[in-house]
């Protein structure tokens, strides 16, 4: 029994370390199960759709009372006359105009695919910033326990009166101090970016950072951007809204039904009806047929746009993908390539530097690239999940860095869009 109870405990084991990482995808989606700003988004277009419906409708009836005084008071009673007039809209104008009003609520609807995508760049750069604080920490403790042992082996050697300069045991001491250094100022580091990721997601990280980097994202359609779908909302809100403009002459029927009282007569029922002509006048006509000419000619615009759009977004994405490729290829060129071999030469030269068959400061040397290389491929990677998170913002930004678009602003990867858009506080194997 105790022996299956080890066996169960030894496949489980591997599963719970793996539990006890974090990475990018699961930071992103707890931090957008509980983003206000997507929320506040979602909410504001459900009020825009429920205010574009109860604001358009019949005209509400309204209630006249009438007095006259035909003969001379007090002798002769006044007559009166209550009336309620109910305004009925003929044609398809309350309709178009529904529809107009809707169609202009629709324009926001892209705002919650824009906030959840600046909600997601910001918990990408801070989970990139993170991670790379942590694998740093990581990797300077693991240089420092290899010093102190180059030290050890120094020291053993200059005991047993071997070719061993007090200068090289010196050097040794100062690259161990150097690395503790390195080791605090990371790990005073962390915690302000551990908070920072923390604000994003809406709870304490108790995990290690994944050592695996995510996939770099796929090509995306166009089609479907926020910035060209909300044009194209706009360019349907403009027919919507011509085409209102073209039925807003539509005739208007105001049936009334009352009561009446005159003196020595008994109450009766009164009944009328008035009507209320369109576009009556050229005028009017006119102004009608030019708020409609607008209309047409804002849509005109809004499909420029949107190609216009569409182009600029095309390029922005190739330069993006571009640069996230070469840098992919960097680091892993120096992680698969360069590192092993510097490693190997370094584990290579341990051994002989015991026997005082080799020079020290080849060792110390060897030993000085290895943590520089290491340092170096941390710091590359951290650089392309910024980049990466740069690039997969391009596919949810509201703007492509043409003016009077409205909505999150330009996102690319230039240095400017290195910071965070708000505050709360290639693909590798």
């Amino acid at each position: 029994m105790r022996t299956w109870i080890f066996a169960a405990l030894a496949w489980l084991c591997p599963a719970l370390a793996a539990a006890q990482t974090l990475n990018e995808a699961q930071a992103v989606a707890k931090a957008l199960h509980r983003a206000p700003e997507v929320a506040a988004a979602e909410h504001a277009r459900a009020i825009a759709r429920r205010g574009a419906l109860v604001a358009v409708g019949q005209p509400q009836p309204m209630v006249r009372v009438t007095v006259s005084q035909i003969g001379i008071p007090p002798m002769e009673p006044p007559a009166a006359w209550v009336m309620v007039d109910q305004p009925l809209v003929l044609g398809t104008q309350l309709r178009d105009q529904r529809d107009a009003a809707l169609a202009a609520a629709d324009v926001g609807a892209q705002d919650a695919r824009v906030a959840a995508g600046e909600t997601a760049f910001a918990v990408r750069q801070a989970f990139a910033r993170w991670r790379g604080l942590h694998r740093q920490l990581d990797l300077l403790q693991h240089h420092h326990g290899m010093a102190q042992g180059i030290e050890k082996t120094l020291v053993a050697a200059l005991s047993a009166g071997k070719d061993v300069s007090a200068s090289r045991l010196a050097q040794a001491q100062a690259d161990i101090a150097q690395l503790e250094a390195q080791r605090l100022a990371v790990a005073a580091a962390l915690p302000g970016a551990l908070a920072e990721l923390e604000a994003w997601m809406g709870e304490p990280v108790r995990d290690k950072p994944a050592a695996d980097l995510p996939e770099a994202p796929s090509p995306v359609s166009l089609d479907d951007h926020p910035a060209v779908a909300r044009l194209a909302a706009q360019g349907v809100a403009a027919a919507r809204l011509a085409q209102a403009e073209r039925s807003a002459d539509a005739w208007t029927v105001t049936p009334s039904a009352g009561l009446m009282t005159m003196p020595g007569m008994p109450v009766g029922l009164m009944l009328s009806v008035g009507v209320r002509p369109g576009a009556w006048t050229e005028a009017e006509k006119q102004r009608l047929q030019g708020r409609a000419a607008t209309a047409l000619d804002s849509r005109q615009t809004q499909q420029s746009l949107a190609q216009a759009v569409r182009r600029r977004l095309k390029a922005r994405l190739a330069a993006a993908d571009g640069a996230l490729l070469q840098l992919g290829v960097q680091v892993q060129a120096l992680r698969d390539r360069v590192l092993p071999a510097q490693r190997r030469a370094v584990t290579a030269a341990m051994p002989a530097l015991a026997a005082g068959s080799r020079s020290v400061a080849d060792v110390l040397e060897a030993q000085h690239r290895l943590v520089a290389l290491d340092l170096q491929i941390a710091d590359l990677e951290t650089q392309w999940l910024t980049q990466r998170a740069a690039r997969i913002r391009l596919e949810t930004a509201d703007s492509d860095g043409m003016p009077s678009m409205g909505g999150a602003g330009a996102a690319g990867m230039d240095d400017g869009d290195a910071g965070m858009p708000m505050s709360r506080s290639g693909g590798m194997k």
